[in-house]
């Protein structure tokens, strides 16, 4: 197994209250899927959850964010199993669906895991035995649902990245992430500005402003569907240059447009940077194509780049 690392270097602070109580029942954890027409992933996810070997006491909320599809009428059989489910009229994003589950939660701790995501049988008796810490939060890292070249790719970046210890983390992934509740109602929720990407971003860099004690333990993972073609892998890095401008806009005294438009320009030039940058995210694979990861790292740096061009052009400064 390998060793957590601490998220901040702070002294652990005793956040610890009384569990709530409802009826008798101490409710220890509440995990939180949000989904906006996640019709053809929820049901694995949900299964996943019901199948928790654990000692704590849980409840399941599903917040359906405005979906379109079937995910309404596909929840509806799993309220015999006591899912807790709540809508939204509209679509209103990523990070008001998140705030919206944690203001409904019963439990103690919140826990967040996306609905292409699926947990491991041992996912909240891992999370548990860290909260016998001090501790604000506790995240973990994505494992690959497919065993296929962009998920690898994926978990490779990450572990190049943030490191295999996560010593270079800067915040939570949002597809496997928990906090005490108490802790997200001092901190104030997720930034609903961020609708569909960034928000587990945004929410790292205030826990790093603040005097709060996050931790990663890198053992504890899910298995994430990441896109599983080039083609969706792309206009997935696109649409998060939003966020990150977005973040550079929140965060930063100065915006860096002038920056990004720079790399924007640049980089489709710099295929030698590319090629080092690949071959080191290659060496956290195994059996994986060089090639193809030395052209998703330049695919991911050219549409990112400019997803951060185009939103910050059509959303204004």
């Amino acid at each position: 197994m390998l060793k957590p690392t601490r998220f901040r270097a702070n002294e652990y602070r005793d956040l610890r209250h009384p569990l709530y109580h409802f009826g008798g029942v101490i409710m220890e954890f509440s995990v939180v899927i949000c989904t906006y027409n996640g019709a053809s992933t929820i049901s694995e996810c949900i299964e996943s959850l019901l199948d928790q070997e654990t000692e704590s006491v849980y409840e399941i909320i599903v917040v359906n964010d405005g979906s379109t599809d079937k995910t309404a009428s596909l929840l509806e059989k799993y309220k015999s199993d006591g899912l807790r489910v709540i809508s939204h009229d509209t679509n209103r994003g990523l990070s008001a669906a998140r705030n919206t589950g944690w203001q409904a939660a019963n439990g103690e701790i919140v826990a967040y895991i996306d609905d292409d995501a699926v947990a491991p049988t041992d996912w909240l008796s891992a999370y548990e035995e860290r909260y016998e810490e001090c501790v604000d939060g506790v995240g973990g890292y994505p494992d690959s649902y497919y065993d296929e070249l962009v998920g690898n790719y994926e978990v490779a970046r990450g572990l190049y990245r943030y490191g295999p210890n996560a010593e270079n983390i800067d915040g939570p992934g949002g597809m496997n992430m928990t906090f005490r509740r108490s802790f997200l109602k001092e901190l104030g929720g997720f930034d609903e500005e961020f609708t569909h990407i960034g928000d587990d971003a945004e929410l790292g860099r205030r826990l790093q402003k603040g005097d709060y004690n996050y931790i990663i333990d890198t053992s504890i993972t899910v298995k994430h569907k990441f896109p599983r073609s080039v083609t969706e892998y792309c206009r997935k890095n696109f649409q998060r240059g939003k966020g990150a401008k977005q973040l550079s806009r929140k965060h930063e005294e100065q915006p860096r447009f002038s920056r990004f438009l720079l790399l924007a320009i640049v980089y489709p030039l710099m295929v030698p940077h590319a090629v080092y940058e690949g071959l080191q995210i290659h060496r956290f694979a195994e059996d994986e194509s060089r090639i193809g990861f030395v052209i998703l790292t330049y695919l991911l740096r050219v549409c990112n780049y400019w997803g951060i061009i185009y939103y910050w052009i059509h959303e204004g400064e």
